[in-house]
């Protein structure tokens, strides 16, 4: 199916929700959001297709529009949890006052008693995207949206699970989550105490004196600062990831056209650290640790010094995507014992139970660290079978989850 060429005249409404939440989950939320929009319009009575619609608006900071769109799903099914949710968080990004229920439990698919996974949120920015991470045979997932819950009481649960990662961009969610679990006697992962001081200069500065890792110098800013700044240097605006508001400057000019186009506020002036290996190529590598073991996720490979996995030349070069088959099968013997002893200590010195390190190499074999906090998603392969080889990889991280939950479950 290519659900993004056009909309075949057979599809329904689930599957193309799906397709939404394929390109949404790839990184090309463009057009999940221009298809999410053609869907809405196509099943005008089905409330997913307006809750869908509502989440890429939202992602695309409409929210007034994402207001709208969820509302039409609650006047088709006013019990729809997801689209109150959704509501909830569209009118306080907008800045309106929220009301509404706290909680929405994803459907359970297992025969066994389910493993009861309560997963705190943030009406705002900063949670970790989940949807893909818990096996729904295996785990009932609760969602807590912080903000609507009240203090005291959490519904029955085995383990939580702390969807709000990002340091920067929830300070206060995370110091309000922390009193609120103290209301309950189970295990935490990603307890958000630890969370809280993996903000991205803070992190800088705390993996820096590791063995074998290199960090680069992050300090966070007022934007008139930013003429003042050795150059070349990285700019990029708090909160925002996959490339966005992220640039590189090496004249004043090039730092006006930054700050003209970053949204209002502070900035991170990040050290520019060139990776670029003898073939003249950038390759940024992703890993992520669940229950202290680390797992490849790939490794993207582009001639550009801003490296995303959806940007880079994957498709198209065979090279590349054998060099990234090699580190997804052995990402120890791909990177050499002595980097992989040093992701390990990164690794230990988060102590979190799940988080991610995008990472390069420099020339020396140092493991530079560009980020690592608790919000890396992971994003499925696309079913073409040219990416078969990543598919392993992937579902080695999903068990590794299942299995920490069922873990925990009972502590």
């Amino acid at each position: 199916m290519c659900a993004h060429k056009g909309l075949g005249v057979n599809e329904d409404a689930e599957s193309l929700a799906r397709e939404v939440a394929r390109l949404h989950q790839e990184g090309r939320s463009a057009r999940a959001l221009s298809l999410a929009q053609r869907a809405a319009q196509r099943f005008p009575r089905s409330p997913l297709t307006h809750c869908n619609h509502g989440f890429l608006l939202v992602t695309a900071g409409n929210f007034e529009a994402a207001c709208a769109a969820y509302e039409r799903a609650l006047a088709l099914d006013p019990g729809h949890a997801e689209a109150r949710r959704g509501l909830a968080v569209a009118r306080a990004q907008r800045g309106t006052s929220v009301q509404g229920d706290s909680l929405s439990v994803m459907p359970y698919t297992g025969v066994a008693p389910a493993v009861e996974v309560l997963v705190p949120i943030t009406l705002g920015s900063g949670n970790l995207v989940l949807d893909e991470l818990f096996d729904s045979s295996v785990v009932r997932v609760t969602k807590l949206a912080l903000e609507l819950h009240p203090p005291g009481a959490l519904p029955p649960h085995d383990v939580v699970f702390n969807a709000i990662g990002d340091a920067d961009a929830s300070p206060e969610a995370l110091a309000r989550l922390d009193a609120l679990l103290t209301a309950s006697n189970r295990r935490v992962l990603n307890p958000p105490s630890r969370v809280a001081v993996t903000g991205r200069a803070q992190q800088a500065q705390r993996l820096r004196g590791l063995s074998g890792v290199r960090t680069p110098r992050t300090v966070r800013i007022a934007r008139d600062a930013a003429h003042g700044l050795p150059l070349p240097m990285l700019l990029r605006a708090p909160g925002y990831h996959a490339g966005a508001h992220f640039e590189l400057v090496r004249t004043p000019g090039e730092v006006d056209a930054a700050l003209g186009s970053f949204p209002g506020g502070d900035l991170f002036a990040i050290e520019f650290v060139n990776t670029r290996d003898a073939g003249g190529e950038f390759t940024k590598y992703r890993v992520v640790a669940v229950d202290r073991r680390l797992y490849p996720v790939h490794a993207a490979v582009a001639r550009q010094w801003k490296v995303h996995y959806f940007s880079a030349e994957m498709a198209t070069s065979a090279i590349s995507r054998a060099r990234e088959s090699s580190f997804l099968a052995d990402a120890r013997a791909a990177l050499g014992d002595r980097a992989y002893a040093a992701l390990e200590r990164v690794v230990e010195g988060t102590g979190l139970d799940y988080v991610g390190i995008d990472f390069a190499l420099d020339a020396s074999g140092e493991v530079v660290v560009f980020e690592c906090n608790a919000t890396m998603a992971l994003r499925r392969p696309p079913q073409d079978p040219m990416w078969d080889y990543r598919r392993p990889a992937a579902a080695a991280v999903l068990d590794a989850v299942t299995r920490m939950l069922v873990r925990y479950s009972s502590t």
